[in-house]
């Protein structure tokens, strides 16, 4: 279950930064409530852990010495695939897009990463969904740079053709 509403989180953290890319498409805040739900609901799973009741045993299997930078150096070029693709859209709102963009690039990577590295609801918590958390800043902050609005017309010609 926590691999499936992680996966929908991811989905629905996509759909979301596309859709705030469109103008007219979807008001904002129902795209980052719809969006907040979902990522909540996956980590709600932890923070229920963290409170006793975790959906695995805790176990030191497969601890991984580095899963903040892995998570976070496959987050970037997602994010930035995601920027990219949105800069092609019309988005009003570019901080909006950047950091749902950057969420949705990070939530990837953060949810793989919980199925090859250790079960401790704190060490995914802190490690796994922190670059999340930091992408979706970053995407926020570099987003009104590359997402700037071009003229869509072409030049106005000064002469007639014949």
């Amino acid at each position: 279950a926590e691999t499936a509403v992680a996966a929908l989180a991811v989905g629905v953290l996509a759909l979301a930064a596309f859709l705030s890319a469109v103008p007219g498409a979807a008001k904002p805040w129902r795209t980052v409530s719809w969006s907040t739900l979902a990522v909540g609901a996956w980590l709600g799973f932890y923070v229920a852990g963290l409170a006793g009741y975790p959906a695995h045993p805790v176990s030191e299997l497969g601890h991984r010495q580095h899963c903040f930078l892995e998570s976070q150096l496959i987050a970037l070029p997602n994010a930035a695939l995601l920027l990219w693709l949105t800069a092609r859209l019309m988005p009003l709102r570019p901080v909006l897009t950047g950091a749902l963009a950057g969420c949705a690039g990070a939530a990837a990577p953060a949810a793989l990463m919980q199925l090859a590295c250790m079960y401790s609801p704190d060490h995914i918590l802190i490690y796994h969904a922190t670059p999340v958390a930091i992408t979706g800043l970053s995407g926020a902050l570099v987003a009104p740079l590359l997402l700037r609005r071009r003229n869509l017309m072409p030049p106005r010609r000064t002469q007639t053709l014949h």
